[in-house]
């Protein structure tokens, strides 16, 4: 990674301007591979109400109204997403029975994203059950102005990426020692059953491995 052969050498704290670089370059890393994977869906993004109760889009009461801007946009984008600091989110202007948080993502297109959530409570103390609509604005934004408006340091967001790269790494070795475990059972019998039909086991027997390069 460019950036990171810039600053291998350094000491000193990089400047903005570089970790925004490096994060850049592992969005086009990342990117290339959204495809491959299945991500998280923003009606399950959980929150941290200040009355200390967990919060998403898909476990909020029947009654409570929730709204999407645009209005093409719901509960299924799909992408991945932090907030401001690594630990949870950061409610702002909490006044009374109101109040608002901002968090960022980045969608399956590779786009920064800022979420803007606007929560309305029927009482003043904040029940689960009192909150009376959502309001979620989504909008598609250049990085700079995407950590202005979320508040997230470059830092954090290049500690989320490397998360995510790391969680598609131990999944993918999960599946595969699942599969090789499999596969090691389907050799064990093939070596008992290889060459008792009247198939030629030789030429047409499948093997474990690396397919041969063709004649």
């Amino acid at each position: 990674m460019k950036g990171i052969e810039i600053v291998r050498a350094r000491v000193e704290k990089l400047s903005r301007k570089e970790w925004m670089d490096i994060i850049e370059e592992r969005r086009k890393i990342i990117t290339a591979k959204l495809d491959d994977f299945t991500l998280p869906r923003l009606g399950n993004l959980e929150m941290l109400v200040p009355q200390h109760f967990l919060l998403s889009i898909n476990k909020l009461h029947p009654r409570t109204g929730v709204a999407f801007t645009p209005n093409s946009l719901d509960a299924n984008l799909q992408g991945w997403f932090g907030y401001a600091l690594p630990e949870g989110p950061r409610f702002r202007d909490v006044t009374g029975q109101t109040c608002r948080l901002y968090s960022w993502g980045l969608n399956r297109s590779g786009k920064w994203l800022v979420i803007h959530w606007h929560l309305v409570f029927a009482t003043s103390d904040w029940s689960k059950d009192s909150l009376v609509t959502m309001t979620v604005t989504v909008r598609e934004l250049d990085l700079e102005t995407m950590l202005e408006l979320s508040e997230a340091k470059p830092e954090h967001v290049c500690m989320r990426l490397s998360k995510i790269i790391y969680a598609w790494e131990r999944k993918l070795l999960e599946r595969l020692a699942s599969i090789q475990e499999i596969a090691a059972g389907i050799e064990r019998d093939d070596s008992v059953v290889r060459g008792l039909g009247d198939i030629d086991a030789a030429v047409h027997w499948p093997s474990r491995g690396p397919e041969p390069p063709e004649a």
